[in-house]
């Protein structure tokens, strides 16, 4: 039996930020009760008994009620892990010990940056003291496996300059996972007509997050995942390995791996409350390898070498430019072929 996870989809958020574009609304708080029994209905379907981990992403799971967290619960199976993304605003004592209570057992909170001008150009609604104080909130409460998101190449100035880094110092002992990601301009978002950040300059940033990290005891793992020993995301990491592990997602958008099929929830919100069903796409071998090759050269664990049929060639010339490295029977992207991954993809694939 492969391993199995469960993510669940809450798509609520109190507004939409200006970047996401992701499954997600903030003009639907009178629905939430009706999804909420719709992804129950969908859940007790699936009667699984078994999985490795849970993680509840959204959108912002963090906006439900303690009673509606519990409803979904007595549904699910007990894991090893269990993971709720949180945004600092909607944080509270009484959520927090109740999470712990139903075994949500790591947090994963939305601080995008410590910077407020930053903050209010992404279209976060929280600010940089409230970030910090929900962090120590939940660690206070009994959290000890806490993440944080940021995003980096929003402004030209450093990432980490004065004030925004003492915030970021102040916080890293009570973190054990940071998500740094580079900005990504989406269509369909409020920043679909906003300018990248140049290349150069965005990778200047990322260097200056991975040195402070590393200097903190925090390990890369993945191109935009650090953690402390011992602190890496389980449930990330089935994402990364397609061949040997499965998934299973519920909720508006979902998608889910599993019987070596690819499956996905619609993404009509009111569909969905009538008829959460998945719609069916069966990959091919050759279209199995590909993907693991993608996901697992943005891993530090790198991807199997027998994945890369009649790529010799091209594996000896990145390892010339040292883009990459053969660490036994895999291939592994060097630090500076990290920066350059999408290149190093494109040329394997």
């Amino acid at each position: 039996m492969k391993p199995l996870s469960i993510y669940i989809h809450i798509p609520f958020c109190e507004k939409k930020c200006a970047y996401c574009d992701f499954v997600s609304y903030d003009n639907l708080a009178d629905k939430v009760e009706e999804y909420i029994n719709a992804l129950c209905n969908e859940i007790k379907r699936e009667n699984i008994k078994h999985a490795d981990t849970i993680f509840f992403g959204g959108g912002t799971p963090s906006i439900l009620t303690n009673d509606q967290i519990s409803k979904i619960f007595a549904l699910l199976p007990k894991v090893h892990e269990i993971t709720i993304e949180a945004n600092p605003n909607s944080i509270t004592e009484v959520k927090l010990k109740h999470w712990l209570s139903v075994g949500i057992n790591r947090i994963s909170i939305g601080v995008q940056s410590f910077d407020d001008t930053v903050l209010k150009t992404l279209g976060r609604i929280h600010t940089a003291d409230q970030a910090t104080q929900a962090i120590k909130l939940a660690y206070d409460c009994g959290f000890r496996n806490i993440s944080i998101d940021l995003i980096h190449s929003v402004t030209q100035e450093h990432v980490f300059a004065s004030e925004a880094n003492q915030s970021l110092l102040e916080v890293l002992p009570y973190i054990t996972h940071v998500s740094p990601y580079c900005l990504i301009i989406e269509p369909h978002t409020k920043f679909a007509n906003r300018q990248p950040m140049p290349e150069n300059q965005s990778i200047k940033q990322q260097k200056q997050i991975e040195k402070t990290l590393k200097l903190h005891g925090f390990k890369k793992y993945e191109v935009s995942n650090f953690a402390r020993s011992g602190f890496e995301c389980i449930h990330n990491l089935a994402y990364w390995q397609p061949l040997t592990h499965e998934y299973i997602g519920f909720g508006l958008g979902a998608h889910s791996l599993f019987d070596n099929t690819r499956h996905m929830n619609t993404t009509d919100f009111d569909y969905y409350l009538k008829l959460p069903s998945r719609a069916d796409i069966k990959p091919s071998p050759k279209d199995r390898e590909l993907e693991a090759v993608m996901l697992g050269l943005r891993t530090t664990r790198g991807a199997d070498i027998s994945l890369f049929k009649n790529k010799s060639t091209e594996i000896e010339f990145l390892k010339s430019v040292k883009l990459v490295k053969q660490t036994k029977n895999r291939i592994v992207a060097t630090e500076k072929g990290f920066l350059l991954l999408n290149q190093i993809i494109e040329k394997l694939t």
